[in-house]
């Protein structure tokens, strides 16, 4: 029961900062072309950059954030948290 606790995933939740995960993050789903470029658009327009969470839909799945002044849908699997654990890559950002 504790090995299945340890493996949950912290969910993303209203007021969190989340950034774009790399691509070596993703399992391999032998994606098609379409969902490529897809990513490749979202990693030229949100690289680098930290998104706020305005709000959590369907299931957890489809995120709200807010990036570059304006809101934008995202799937959760594109996501990942920072938390205070992660603060080290928070301050690498905000050098930028």
């Amino acid at each position: 029961m504790k090995e299945k606790r340890k493996n949950l995933k912290k969910k993303l939740k209203l007021g969190d900062l989340a950034i774009l995960k790399k691509a070596k993050d993703f399992p391999e789903s032998g994606g098609s072309l379409t969902a490529v470029k897809f990513y490749n658009r979202l990693l030229i327009e949100c690289q680098d950059k930290i998104m706020l969470v305005l709000k959590v839909a369907n299931g957890g799945r489809a995120v709200v954030v807010l990036i570059n002044g304006y809101r934008k849908v995202i799937d959760s699997k594109f996501l990942k948290m920072i938390n205070n654990k992660d603060s080290e890559e928070l301050h690498e950002f905000k050098k930028i």
